[in-house]
């Protein structure tokens, strides 16, 4: 067991992770910045350092100084929560060369789950649909000849990113420039190792449904009720309720069974989340 846990998020989910990480019997610390100094988070914890003024995101994104104040206390694991750090490998790995825990994936599999083509690939394995996209992109060249074949309205994607970051929905020829180019300015502003791209057919009027997976070691899983997250603005949720209220209860069971073959072909441990673009009577994985 883990003796300090350092926290890298900030709101509910680091209360939460603090709660957690006490009940358990070791230090909880966090880091904090001077807008969110007051938190329950932060009040909660054993331990709270100051990182950075002003705009509280990018303190959250600089995994070199997260990773310095890791060291720095003695913290022996970080718990990164959802989004932020969650997914970042090169953050997972310089922790590692620390003999620092990420509590996390470990990074073959956080190398796969983070590559957005690769897991269509893998998707499609295991008998799911996916949305017509292109392959990775790494100029706008090639990222102008692939809208092009695809079609607008369309999806701008990092290649590796969580919870929505970096995607801006397109909708003619004259706004792909722009968003490429801001795309790029925002990783250059946090810090962000992500330069590569994809684009994805945007699908209007679909619904957003996930199945929240828990899997340990041994291959035991449990599947939780579905979780329907089609409310959002700007790619981020505002409003999630379980069960869904969509209709096709069969379609749910399909889905969730494919959510179980996915996760057992990628010999996933830990709590993953398998979503779904649902449009018309197709399903597509997201």
């Amino acid at each position: 067991m883990f003796s300090k846990v350092l926290i890298a998020n900030r709101g509910t989910i680091r209360a939460k992770c603090v709660q957690a990480v006490k009940e358990l019997g070791a230090k909880a610390a966090v880091f904090y910045t001077d807008l969110d100094n007051m938190s329950h988070g932060v009040r909660m914890a054993d331990e709270a350092y100051p990182l950075g003024l002003g705009e509280p995101t990018r303190a959250y994104y600089d995994s070199d100084r997260i990773v310095e104040l890791a060291v720095r206390i003695g913290a022996d694991a970080v718990h990164p929560g959802y989004g932020f750090l969650a997914e970042n490998l090169d953050f997972a790995k310089s922790l590692a060369e620390r003999n620092i825990k990420f509590i996390g994936p470990d990074e073959q599999t956080l190398a796969r789950v983070t590559n957005k083509p690769l897991m269509k690939e893998e998707a499609r394995k295991v008998g799911m649909k996916t949305i017509p996209a292109s392959e990775r992109c790494s100029d706008f060249a090639r990222l102008k000849l692939s809208a092009k074949e695809i079609g607008y309205p369309l999806v701008l994607k990092p290649v590796s990113s969580s919870g929505g970051t970096g995607m801006t929905l397109i909708s003619k020829e004259s706004e792909l420039r722009s968003s490429y180019d801001s795309f790029l300015n925002r990783s250059e502003r946090f810090k962000l190792s992500i330069r590569d791209v994809f684009i994805e057919k945007y699908l209007e009027k679909a619904r957003h449904i996930e199945f929240p997976v828990l899997r340990d070691s041994s291959g035991n899983m449990l599947i939780l009720p579905e979780v329907e997250a089609s409310i959002q603005r700007r790619f981020q949720k505002l409003l999630v309720e379980t069960p869904s209220p969509f209709k096709d209860r069969n379609l749910i069971r399909e889905l969730a069974l494919l959510s179980r073959r996915l996760i057992d072909k990628l010999d996933y441990v830990g709590l993953a989340s398998v979503e779904f673009i649902i449009s018309g009577k197709n399903a597509y994985f997201n």
